[in-house]
């Protein structure tokens, strides 16, 4: 037996596409979605969420895109009081110009802030895959632990061709998640890294037809819709087929290949809780 949980990305970031994300959660697909708490639209989209307690959701931890929740990490790292993207973060970290106490307290403000909406928080991961960072993983792990989240995301490299970004990606999370340190290691291993924002029937079937006779695993998607108005930002719209995924996730070929694939669609809240006992504090 093969359990699947279908995650979506980036809830809370663009209505338009939050509302797909709605969508796969409606037609079962998606059970899981991590939401992007520091955005502006949170509260008003969370809403949504409440409406369909069926589904699991967690904090896509953010130190990248959007405003930050507090003013002492706007200070340390934001740029005109916005997040200046992946490559400055990561590298604001590791020079030791962002403290991991500033980051803590930054994402100790996007999980109460989650919290504060009504969600039950089941898992951690983050945007851009951040959390990867040795001194950040340990810090989701704590942080995971304080508020009682039992699953934080666990990555994999994955076979996707020979081009030089693919091979960069894939020696990063090696080298990053091969450090990993502490409780969470009995997550279930995160696939769909090769097709983030691509994801189509065909890296689907690939992806499902590596995957062993038995266990638990995540995917990782991006389904949403398309509003040219409210999205203007060139390399997103160069990176995420947003509408493609969502058409996926939400037609008959989609049931039809996990079938196919001995995968059956499950939940966090299905699993076993992982060892180690956990705390509650807010």
């Amino acid at each position: 037996m093969i359990g699947l949980i279908v995650n979506a990305d980036d809830f809370g970031e663009y209505r338009c596409v939050s509302a797909g994300i709605l969508q796969c959660i409606d037609a079962g697909s998606v059970l899981a979605t991590g939401v992007m708490a520091n955005s502006p639209l949170f509260e008003e989209l969370a809403t949504g969420l409440l409406r369909r307690p069926w589904a699991d959701y967690g904090v896509h931890l953010n130190l990248s895109r959007g405003q930050p929740l507090t003013e002492v990490v706007a200070a340390c790292l934001a740029d005109n009081g916005v997040f200046p993207g992946k490559s400055r973060a990561a590298l604001a970290v590791l020079a030791g110009r962002l403290p991991v106490a500033c980051v803590e307290q930054e994402w100790r403000a996007q999980i109460e802030r989650a919290l504060d909406a009504g969600l039950t928080l089941r898992f951690l991961n983050s945007h851009e895959h951040l959390h990867l960072i040795p001194a950040l993983r340990r810090l989701t792990l704590e942080l995971a632990r304080a508020y009682g989240i039992p699953w934080v995301r666990v990555l994999q490299p994955e076979r996707s061709g020979w081009s030089p970004a693919a091979w960069l990606r894939n020696a990063a999370v090696a080298l990053l998640q091969g450090a990993r340190t502490g409780s969470g290691a009995q997550s279930p291993v995160c696939i769909g890294l090769a097709a983030s924002g691509r994801l189509d029937p065909a890296a689907l079937e690939q992806l499902l037809g590596r995957l062993p006779d038995s266990g638990c695993f995540e995917l990782m998607c991006h389904p949403g819709h398309l509003d040219l108005q409210e999205v203007s930002d060139q390399r997103l719209l160069g990176y995420h087929r947003w509408e493609d995924e969502c058409r996926l996730l939400c037609s008959q070929d989609f049931p039809a290949i996990c079938s196919a694939a001995g995968v059956t669609m499950t939940r966090f809240r299905d699993l076993p809780c992982p060892a180690g006992e956990l705390t509650w504090a807010r």
